[in-house]
């Protein structure tokens, strides 16, 4: 630990720390695996435990959680470790708090590829191994034997039904594998915050006349979206998947996109049911579909200001605005908070 290195850069305000480097000087091996965490469950220190086991890959972890409780726990696990056994990885730790899924995601792949990697994969949060090992080797060699870096990415099913799939639009980031000479080309949309933006990554792939190959092998388990809560989903999460699908169902005119709208209403009608929470969910169904159809994407409503505590303050100011027919493009909540105390 005696290697660590820590400090802060502006205007990004990100932290930086190399909570472990390899004990021993090996051959540098270009492929590398990126976790996207914000607030993650047990199974994540889990996943990094075998990763850290039994290890063939260096680690990238971008947290955009909160607190720095992530980091906390990520220097006793490494350090119980070592008491066992030599730790022989490069194990890299940026923290952004609350700046959103894909530009984290497109954050650690820019630093990945300052440090001279060729090949990522992306580990969500709530990404589990079936395995105790992960073949770091064989998924390299399979890549670049099948693929076309410039323009091709390949998934690792996280499910028997990815197997049967000649087609797929991804709706979890998970797996997701590619060379950094792609990422020069496509990557992926901040202003969609949470939702939407990996199946939209994929979109643009095949638009670009690449293709999406599929490993052949389950390695990964993703856990189910109902882990998030007992309806399924949070109000502010049920506005943002609605409002991005919208708004994307109506750019790229992509039936998949209309697909997730169903999607969309089925946990809306299952988030009524619920009569407590009934006029929450439509508050931010209409929102959402509100925004979608405006394109009110902007950048500035990120994660600390969708917090769940202050939502339904925000949903109730908003409705308002937009039933007195008031033009919202362009206001940012932070408009909202200068007039609350007005209320």
């Amino acid at each position: 630990m005696d290697n660590s290195e820590m400090f802060q850069i502006s205007p990004t305000k990100f932290q930086f720390l190399q909570i472990h480097k390899k004990n021993e000087r090996q051959d540098f091996f270009d492929y590398t695996v990126l976790f996207n965490i914000y607030n993650p469950p047990l199974s994540f220190y889990e996943t990094l435990r075998k990763l850290i086991l039994r290890p063939e890959t260096d680690i990238f972890i971008i947290d955009s959680s909160p607190t720095d409780n992530v980091l906390v726990r990520l220097r006793s696990i490494i350090q119980s470790i070592n008491t066992l056994q030599p730790i022989n990885i490069n194990i890299f730790y940026y923290r952004i708090p609350n700046c959103g899924v894909p530009y984290a995601i497109n954050f650690g792949i820019k630093q990945i590829k300052e440090r001279k990697y060729r090949l990522v994969t992306i580990f969500t949060d709530d990404t589990s191994l079936v395995r105790e090992t992960f073949p770091a080797h064989k998924i390299y060699e399979y890549f670049y034997k099948n693929c076309d870096p410039s323009k091709d990415a390949m998934v690792i099913p996280n499910n028997e039904n990815d197997l049967k799939k000649k087609y797929i639009l991804r709706t979890t980031e998970a797996g997701m594998t590619m060379d950094l000479s792609l990422f020069n080309k496509i990557q992926f949309r901040e202003d969609l915050i949470i939702d939407q933006y990996d199946p939209l990554f994929c979109d643009n792939i095949y638009e670009k006349g690449g293709k999406i190959l599929i490993y052949p092998e389950v390695l990964l388990r993703v856990a189910p979206i109902g882990r998030m809560g007992k309806s399924g989903l949070p109000d502010w999460r049920l506005y943002l998947l609605t409002r991005n699908t919208i708004a994307l169902s109506l750019e790229h005119k992509n039936s998949f996109f209309r697909d997730v709208i169903l999607q969309n209403l089925f946990w809306y009608k299952k988030a009524i049911l619920y009569g407590k929470q009934r006029i929450k969910y439509l508050r931010a169904f209409f929102l959402g579909f509100y925004d979608g159809t405006k394109h009110n994407l902007g950048i500035s409503e990120n994660l600390q200001l969708l917090s769940e505590h202050r939502f339904s303050i925000k949903c109730d100011y908003l409705l308002i605005q937009h039933l007195s027919c008031k033009d919202r493009v362009g206001t940012r909540y932070s408009d909202y908070d200068a007039k609350k105390g007005e209320d």
